[in-house]
């Protein structure tokens, strides 16, 4: 009797079942929502541990490739040729040297996808200045003077400081600088600092500074003549017409051509009817062209302009009257 009781009166409480209900339920979901918190706090766990390893990766392939520019510049194929007696070799290190380029820009692709931002901002500005003064650094056969070795040195130690720089912006990205190194760090305003390489565009340049430069380029006149060019050209009229290359672009009238042939120095002629401004406008687009190897920015009055010579290590450089600068 008191069995059958019992049971009548657990089979009549609905409410206690309903709260068993709930219980189990609320159980049931917890469990639930616990396992897919869970898989997403993995899930993304799992994200940022491969973003890290890929920003890794990237950021020392760029810089193994920009470190292995800078020994081809600083030591390679280039300090070879400049041991030789004779500097033999120095026109196929610029292209060794050069051929970094390609593996420079590969290498940042990869950081433009998964690196930091300052990282990308500062990978980027490397690999622009190395694009403008790599070629300053591998002097011209027959230019291993005093200046442009002097140049080559400062370009290699500014190439060293930026890569420097660099790899702090890396190791602050990745979270490896102690807080001192980090407060000093982000003083930059972008996580760059600046890195003055050497001059290369003279289109600025003061009054008689763009003659002095090639002067210490040692540039000789037309006729070869000498270690320099002096206080002025021997300028000829027509020096053009010494030249042995047909090409219709010289049958326009010109007024400058500056050449560089093999192993020998730059030479330039002036057309004496130009004006002192003229003559000195001209020198300072020549004084681009000699600095930067025949590299340099574009110049104001057509001197960027260039055509094969009578060998293939030979080039042309010209002015031409179209082209001329204003005479004051």
């Amino acid at each position: 009797m008191l069995t059958m009781a019992a049971a009548t009166v657990e089979a009549a409480d609905p409410t206690l079942q309903m709260v068993t209900l709930f219980v189990s339920s609320i159980a049931a979901l917890s469990g639930i929502t616990a396992v897919v918190i869970g898989s997403r706090m993995s899930s993304h766990e799992s994200k940022n541990v491969w973003l890290r390893e890929e920003q890794i990766r990237s950021y020392e392939s760029f810089t193994a490739a920009a470190w292995a520019g800078l020994d081809e510049i600083a030591g390679g194929a280039t300090q070879a040729a400049l041991d030789h007696p004779e500097f033999l070799g120095l026109g196929e290190a610029r292209v060794k040297v050069a051929s970094h380029t390609s593996s420079i820009i590969d290498a940042y692709r990869k950081i433009l996808v998964v690196g930091g931002e300052k990282v990308v901002s500062a990978a980027g500005q490397y690999f622009s200045d190395w694009s403008h003064i790599h070629g300053a650094a591998v002097p011209l056969p027959g230019t291993a003077h005093e200046m442009a070795l002097h140049q080559r040195l400062s370009v290699i130690t500014q190439l060293t400081l930026g890569l420097r720089q660099l790899s702090t912006v890396m190791r602050d990205d990745l979270k490896l600088l102690n807080k001192k190194q980090r407060k000093i760090q982000r003083k930059q305003p972008d996580g760059t600092q600046f890195v003055g390489f050497p001059r290369t565009d003279f289109s600025e340049a003061m009054p008689g500074e763009a003659n002095a430069i090639l002067q210490q380029w040692l540039v000789r006149t037309w006729d070869g003549v000498g270690n320099s060019i002096g206080p002025s050209y021997v300028r000829n009229d027509t020096p053009w017409g010494l030249l042995k290359v047909r090409h219709r672009r010289l049958l326009q009238p010109l007024i400058a051509v500056l050449r560089k042939s093999g192993d020998r120095p730059w030479m330039l002629a002036i057309d004496s009817a130009l004006t002192l401004k003229q003559i000195d406008l001209v020198e300072r687009d020549a004084a681009s062209i000699v600095v930067s190897h025949g590299h340099g920015p574009t110049t104001h009055f057509g001197g960027n302009q260039w055509l094969p010579g009578e060998t293939t290590d030979e080039r042309l450089y010209w002015w031409t009257l179209a082209e001329a600068p204003p005479s004051n």
